[in-house]
């Protein structure tokens, strides 16, 4: 009750959170595995 949240709100915001931190992650790791491909190839 700190953040004068309904349960649904805070539900929804918790799944926001995860898909953003799914889609940073997989981006991240994406940008990462191209930059090492080109820089070991170098």
């Amino acid at each position: 009750y700190m953040m004068q949240m309904t349960f649904w709100m805070a539900f929804m915001t918790d799944i926001t959170m995860t898909l953003v931190i799914l889609g940073y992650t997989y981006v991240y790791n994406w940008v990462y595995d191209r930059a090492r491909l080109y820089f070991v190839e170098a």
